[in-house]
């Protein structure tokens, strides 16, 4: 007895392979600021924000705010050319 396949093979790429959520608006920022210092992260920036509601959606202020999903942000994308250290030390919780 042979077996029928009822679903079409799936050509996906693994997960480590997708772009990241918001990648393309990061470079954006990349490509106009440039790199930024070596070793800093986007959450030891000054323009780094975090908004709390329900959950907690991070956000960048030179990318702007949808209120959406269109400008999460993430705080280990390494820094842009606008990096601006924080005053006061920037906590996960």
């Amino acid at each position: 007895m042979t077996q029928i396949a009822l679903l079409p093979e799936i050509d996906a790429k693994p997960p480590h392979e997708r772009p990241k959520k918001n990648y393309k608006l990061y470079r954006q920022l990349i490509r106009i600021y440039g790199s930024g210092p070596e070793g800093e992260v986007c959450a030891h920036c000054k323009h780094f924000y975090r908004k709390r509601y329900a959950n907690t959606y991070f956000k960048c202020a030179l990318a702007g705010d949808t209120n959406g999903p269109g400008t999460y942000w993430r705080a280990r994308w390494r820094a842009c050319g606008h990096f601006e250290p924080r005053e006061e030390p920037w906590t996960a919780a």
